[in-house]
């Protein structure tokens, strides 16, 4: 039996029914009665261990009449599958250099290194990692940076998902406390670059004016009371769906791709959105590096992305649903912008990447509460 206990004080057994669940080297722990029907133990992961979980539930289904199953071997699997993990970092970047058409010329070389300096630039411009090197800025450099958001988003929600596991496994700390290190890590890699949009976003958006009022409103570097609200909203409403997920199960990869979808979203409206509202700012500089043909380097994220689901057990389903709400938000906010503010701006990116994350977390906790739980 592999695990680790953590508990204050000692059990006390009452009544002749209860014994003890396990013995340790340095004594017993918890208790069971009715024949193994009730148990409490302060030992860990104690159905991470593939024989023990499938023998209980076996007892369990004999009780109930039903055919006993073999045991699943998840821990080999999980193995596997994280060995797998490197292979795949190192496909979606040659898709990224194979998807890009290369100059008659003979120039791959150069555009391999501009799809890697694109990278780059977008890590300098949407996390806080600093890049120690001066990376010149062109057209080229700028629609590779945009077009590494998703990847960037699938970093962000990769260290956040080993952030998460170590707190709740390897520590102490109460569902709360991992699920507030969760949302500050998510706000803080980024520098909050984002939320200062979707604040700027909710100013104009509820301030009920023409659209040209709500994009002047924008441009105001002052937060107001609409602004303030909807950011202590849209933090709170995610902070309780990660609070729920975190102690509802454990398999906590499917993070992963919340910051993922959230960023191919955006990617996908600089592509085939509405539109700039306005023909200046970060925003347009990016978006209008983009043409309808990049569409297949984000077809190759979702392709890629499929193929490393089934690596991971249990995942399939909360993707499935993920992509579905990703389309979903991708037509809603694409028709939202267009009739709110005549076009997309560099705010509006930051409120659809804040946005459709915290909506992503939500169908993911009513996933799981409704139809999984």
């Amino acid at each position: 039996m592999e695990g680790y206990e953590i508990h204050l004080g000692a059990t006390e057994l009452i009544g002749p029914q209860a014994v003890p669940f396990m013995k340790l080297s340095d004594g017993t722990d918890g208790a069971v009665i009715d024949s193994g029907r009730v148990i409490g133990t302060y030992f860990h992961h104690i159905f991470f261990n593939d024989e023990f979980r499938t023998e209980w539930l076996n007892r369990i289904r004999e009780r109930k009449g039903l055919e006993k199953k073999q045991a699943k071997w998840l821990k080999k699997e999980k193995q596997k599958s994280m060995n797998r993990l490197p292979d795949m970092s190192k496909t979606i970047f040659i898709w990224m250099i194979c998807s890009t058409s290369f100059n008659r010329g003979g120039n791959e070389m150069r555009t391999a290194r501009q799809i890697m300096e694109g990278f780059f630039l977008a890590l300098q411009f949407f996390t806080i990692i600093p890049i120690y090197r001066e990376i010149p800025i062109d057209e080229k450099r700028l629609k590779f940076a945009v077009l590494s958001l998703p990847m960037i988003g699938a970093f962000i929600g990769l260290t956040g998902s080993l952030i998460i596991y170590m707190a709740k496994f390897w520590t102490p700390l109460s569902n709360w406390a991992c699920a507030l290190f969760l949302l500050f890590y998510f706000v803080a890699i980024t520098g909050g670059i984002h939320l200062d949009g979707f604040t700027d976003t909710a100013d104009a958006y509820f301030s009920y004016r023409d659209k040209e009022k709500r994009l002047k409103i924008m441009e105001d570097p002052r937060v107001g009371t609409f602004g303030v609200l909807a950011l202590l909203f849209l933090l709170a409403f995610r902070f309780l769906f990660m609070t729920e997920i975190i102690g509802a199960i454990d398999n906590l990869w499917f993070a992963v791709f919340i910051p993922f979808f959230s960023r191919l979203i955006v990617c996908s409206l600089m592509i085939d959105g509405p539109g700039m509202a306005k023909p200046e700012g970060l925003g347009y500089l990016f978006a209008k590096t983009l043409a309808k043909k990049d569409f297949a380097v984000l077809i190759g994220y979702l392709f890629l992305s499929f193929i490393a689901v089934p690596m991971i057990p249990g995942l399939t389903a909360v993707y499935l649903l993920m992509a579905f709400s990703s389309i979903f938000l991708y037509l809603y906010t694409r028709r939202f912008f267009l009739q709110s503010f005549g076009g997309l701006t560099g705010d509006s990116f930051g409120a659809v990447i804040e946005g459709s994350e915290t909506v992503l977390w939500m169908v993911t906790w009513l996933l799981l509460l409704y139809v999984m739980g």
